[in-house]
């Protein structure tokens, strides 16, 4: 699908409330937005369109979550701007404690080594995670998230899924995950930033047993730093201009 955000898509994946969504996605303008972006992976102008469906949908729901546990390195970057957007709602809310924020290791990484690793880290974890928002960057078949999905369960943890992309529509993947996830756009699961983008985000993934990702080490390490906080400082610009949806 080469247009993405258009009017043949609304009416194939159209939401209860996508008129609303439509109408408060006006008030921002993001082709300005993406002007002021220099990191490739988010300056992407279906990225942030996608982003901002996202937050909308999650909406109310933003200062409820205490946790965000991140899917994989590509998840980062959608899960630092959702980290920035709920800290200011519950600040705003009178919720002084700041958001606890997890990466884990997924996607097309994920085997038994690091499930193992992952469901033991959320087992020591699960006492203090009140309500907490998985965050990926995209799905396809919903296997990891079916698998994260299963070890949050299990832990009894209260979750909810957010993705920028998903390739179905949500009632085509299995109940545990169609009925607890919030998606930006629907139709693809390409969505910008599932490129590698281990040299903007400071981390890569290994084979092993451990269930969070390495630290990047890169061979120009003053260049990818660079273009690491040249990213956090784009994050925190995006979710600046985002916020506006939810204030």
């Amino acid at each position: 699908m080469e247009d993405l955000i258009g009017d043949d898509f609304v009416q194939a994946y159209q939401r209860k409330n996508d008129l609303d969504i439509q109408a408060r996605l006006q008030t921002v303008n993001l082709d300005l937005l993406a002007e002021k972006i220099s990191t490739p992976p988010l300056k992407d102008r279906k990225f942030l369109e996608s982003m901002a469906r996202l937050i909308l949908e999650l909406g109310d729901d933003l200062p409820t979550y205490d946790t965000v546990l991140s899917d994989e390195i590509s998840g980062r970057l959608p899960t630092l701007i959702l980290m920035n957007i709920i800290d200011r709602k519950r600040r705003e809310k009178g919720i002084q404690t700041k958001v606890k924020t997890y990466f884990l290791t997924g996607g097309d990484m994920l085997n038994h080594q690091h499930l193992f690793s992952v469901e033991n880290f959320i087992r020591g974890s699960s006492g203090k995670i009140k309500k907490a928002l998985l965050v990926t960057d995209a799905i396809s078949t919903g296997r990891s998230v079916m698998e994260f999905s299963n070890i949050l369960e299990s832990a009894n943890v209260d979750f909810d899924i957010a993705t920028v992309s998903i390739l179905l529509k949500p009632e085509e993947y299995p109940p545990k995950i169609s009925k607890r996830i919030r998606y930006g756009i629907a139709g693809t699961d390409n969505s910008s930033v599932t490129h590698r983008t281990a040299n903007y985000v400071g981390v890569y993934k290994r084979s092993g047993y451990n269930a969070h990702p390495f630290a990047y080490k890169g061979t120009n390490i003053m260049s990818d730093q660079q273009k690491i906080n040249v990213s956090r400082e784009d994050v925190k610009t995006i979710a600046e201009s985002l916020y506006s949806l939810v204030d």
